[in-house]
């Protein structure tokens, strides 16, 4: 899993402790990001949670990899898994993760800080494996008004019906 632009981390700690419910399933989450001191703070939160998760530690096994153990019901360790950092520019996401694909890609609250996020998404679709799947949140309008206001928006939407185009 991708995590576009993880910032301090909200994705990745929602991401992990989601993941960390299935012992069994392996994982790998790449946070990336321009933020050199985002990404610290990323990793600060990672430890916290780690602390406060049942049976899981985080230990560093290089400056750039986090890898969490998660104790299995019968006790035994050895269930790996890794959070791994690449501080960079998205726009070249492509060139920074090497040839690497992705089964998700997590892009959330990014896309609007971005000089050129149109080439930013296509460099993005090119580490996106085949059948893989994107989660993209922007900020809007109506997605900070409440309820009623978004309400009024699909209602609006429904009243001008499909278009030739689409």
């Amino acid at each position: 899993v991708l995590v576009a632009g993880c910032g301090t981390g909200d994705a990745l700690v929602l991401l992990t402790r989601q993941l960390l419910c299935f012992p069994r399933l392996g994982f790998h989450l790449v946070g990336v990001d321009q933020s050199a001191r985002s990404i610290g703070v990323a990793k600060k939160r990672l430890e916290v949670m780690a602390e406060t998760v049942r049976g899981a530690t985080l230990s560093p096994e290089t400056d750039d990899l986090l890898a969490v153990e998660l104790e299995g019901e019968d006790g035994k360790r050895g269930v790996d898994r890794h959070i791994e950092f690449v501080l960079g520019d998205l726009a070249r996401a492509d060139k920074l993760l090497r040839g690497r694909t992705f089964d998700y890609i997590d892009i959330s609250g990014v896309l609007h800080h971005l000089h050129r996020p149109r080439e930013t998404l296509w460099h993005l679709r090119e580490v996106l494996d085949a059948g893989g799947g994107v989660g993209v949140m922007l900020y809007g309008r109506y997605g900070r008004t409440g309820p009623s206001s978004a309400s009024r928006g699909r209602r609006c939407l429904a009243a001008c019906g499909p278009t030739a185009d689409h």
